[in-house]
């Protein structure tokens, strides 16, 4: 389903309808798509600010129902802006450009799972990807929403995230055989 298709389905339901009305000026400031390629179940959050607040709505590929949560804006100093979803990316595009990129860059490892922010960043529309790769690889994209310019690209491991304690690490070495 693609970005105008899922605000459509919103804008219909009673759900936004309602909201809508007591937050006449609230602005699509967000979208998180969550694509699982390997179990085949895509799920997508369309974000709204009204004043200090988040006013999630989330959406299944395999059901019809809509969900909605309300959270406080954590960091007010930096305002949120409304995204412009006129973007020439469309979801169906991401897996398909993040293969690509990958293929370019030489990496051979099978994707699993993308996690997609639309978001402004620095004064454009960027797709915000972190792709879940087979063998614990993780990939971090950045790609410009309307000229398909590749902002950043990033090859990590998931161990790169977890940080052992040296006090730890060094009490593990010094384990006896079997004591582990």
């Amino acid at each position: 389903m693609e970005l105008h298709e899922l605000l459509s389905k919103l804008e219909k339901s009673e759900t936004f309808k309602k909201f809508k009305s007591e937050n006449p000026s609230a602005f699509f400031c967000a979208g998180f798509f969550i694509f699982d390629i390997k179990e085949g179940r895509n799920e997508y959050s369309l974000d709204y600010c009204s004043a200090d607040k988040i006013f999630s709505f989330s959406m299944y590929s395999d059901s019809e129902a809509i969900t909605s949560r309300e959270d406080q804006i954590l960091d007010s100093s930096k305002p949120l802006e409304e995204v412009n979803v006129d973007v020439k990316i469309q979801l169906s595009q991401l897996k398909e450009l993040t293969q690509k990129e990958l293929a370019v860059k030489g990496i051979e490892k099978k994707l699993e799972k993308i996690i997609a922010v639309l978001q402004n960043s620095e004064g454009r529309v960027i797709w915000n990807l972190t792709c879940m790769c087979e063998g614990f690889a993780i990939i971090i994209l950045h790609i410009d929403a309307n000229n398909m310019e590749i902002i950043k690209f990033d090859n990590k491991n998931l161990f790169d995230f977890v940080k052992m304690p040296k006090d730890n690490l060094s009490n593990f070495k010094n384990t006896p055989k079997g004591e582990a």
